[in-house]
């Protein structure tokens, strides 16, 4: 058996892993949920659904994808341990934000652009429960449940078993499987981008507690700070300001009232700004500090995509998200 075969055959089985962990998630939410709506409709409100949906992907997480691996003998990698110094972490969060804004931006883009195709715009999961949802709701959901188990899940779980494989090729499929599992096109390009980028953290320090922070960091500043300003201003007001075609419309519109809002929105906007611009100097300057460790296991040169992506565990993975991304998509 070739070096390539074994490799493939790991490769499936943490595919078939993660399969299984998505399938059940799918069919048991939407069981938990239509029961509850069946028994009260008027108990399903979105708290209830995020806290119910998330309820159930963290513990058959925690329950599957430990017992997956044990039973599967899929071996783990011990990463180097490091320590990573303030300033060190303040430039990955920096990078991180814009990293996540210009990916953002892409995903936007190309939701668009298929919106327009198909005559209807594609609704962004992320901004209709950030604006909507009740606030403790939304911290837990953001800043405390999502980094913890999202990063224990696709980097701490993942990347100690594929790193032997090639810290590159961990990174990648870190990135891959975490943006695919979000099931939709517009968070795609941001979750693949960030997903590799705190893979890449994870492998560098060893410490899942690093990538947990900053995702939890990202997510207040993204999610929290960013909808409670959008929450208490009125967002027509300022379109109606922005497309006045005289002074005395836009003097009519501006009271102290809007214009401590519009104020307030400038800044966030400044300062949003400032951290991207920060962060691609950063990323121009560091990038070339990047470096990847010598496979353990090597995987013969080219030879990559086919080992770790063209076996069947990962190509029913990627085809099962696939297909929620074209549903989500309709």
């Amino acid at each position: 058996m070739d070096d390539i075969t074994t490799t493939q055959k790991a490769f499936s089985k943490i595919g078939w892993i993660y399969v299984i962990f998505s399938a059940a998630i799918t069919v048991l939410q939407l069981i938990v949920v239509n029961v509850v709506y069946l028994v009260n409709p008027e108990a399903l409100t979105m708290e209830v659904q995020i806290l119910l949906s998330t309820g159930i992907l963290y513990i058959l997480g925690m329950l599957i994808l430990p017992i997956g691996f044990r039973k599967a003998q899929v071996p783990v990698t011990v990463l180097q341990k490091k320590h990573m110094t303030i300033g060190a972490f303040f430039k990955a969060i920096f990078m991180s934000y814009s990293l996540l804004i210009i990916t953002n931006l892409i995903g936007t883009l190309i939701t668009t652009m298929i919106g327009i195709l198909k005559g209807s715009p594609i609704i962004n999961p992320v901004e209709e429960i950030a604006l909507n949802m009740n606030l403790p709701f939304l911290i837990l959901f953001t800043v405390i449940g999502a980094p913890i188990f999202e990063e224990l899940f696709f980097r701490k779980f993942l990347v100690d078993r594929t790193a032997q494989y090639g810290e590159r090729v961990s990174v990648v499929i870190s990135g891959l499987m975490f943006g695919m599992f979000h099931g939709n096109l517009s968070q795609f390009p941001y979750a693949f981008a960030l997903g590799a980028f705190f893979a890449y953290i994870y492998i560098r320090t060893g410490r899942i507690g690093y990538t947990i922070l900053m995702h939890a960091i990202i997510n207040f500043v993204g999610s929290i700070v960013g909808s409670l300003i959008l929450k208490n201003i009125d967002l027509s007001l300022y379109e109606q300001i922005f497309s006045s075609t005289s002074i005395e419309e836009i003097v009519a519109a501006l009271t102290m009232e809007n214009m401590t809002g519009l104020f307030i929105l400038l800044v966030y906007e400044m300062v949003i700004l400032t951290i991207v611009v920060i962060g691609i100097i950063l990323w121009i300057l560091e990038y070339r500090k990047f470096y990847f460790k010598p496979a353990e296991q090597d995987i013969p040169k080219g030879r990559c995509f086919e080992a770790s992506i063209c076996n069947k565990g990962m190509l029913v993975y990627s085809g099962f998200w696939l297909i929620m991304i074209i549903i989500a998509s309709i």
